[in-house]
């Protein structure tokens, strides 16, 4: 995690869903779904992997949205304190 140049932040929060269940669990689905992809793009004639990707833990969710939003801050901030780029699932 050190050298990696990009975080991703599972935030698995289902507080603001108005219908049915799952949001949650997206995160998840989204990593593991990431295995079957492409490391060179076409497009940029590149392998952006190449410069570090890790996954951080998904932090405590609570449920209200007052802590979500806290929590979302905590977690961001610490990654982005250690340079990354980070991109929240979720």
């Amino acid at each position: 995690m050190e050298t990696a140049a990009v975080a991703i932040l599972p935030f698995p929060y289902e507080g603001g869903v108005s219908y049915g269940k799952g949001a949650a669990g997206a995160p998840e689905q989204v990593l593991r779904a990431s295995h079957y992809l492409e490391l060179y793009d076409e497009v940029y004639g590149h392998e952006f992997h190449t410069a570090g990707i890790t996954t951080a833990a998904p932090p405590a969710i609570p449920s209200d949205a007052a802590g979500m939003i806290q929590a979302m801050e905590t977690a961001s901030s610490a990654l982005l304190n250690q340079g990354k780029f980070v991109c929240v699932l979720g």
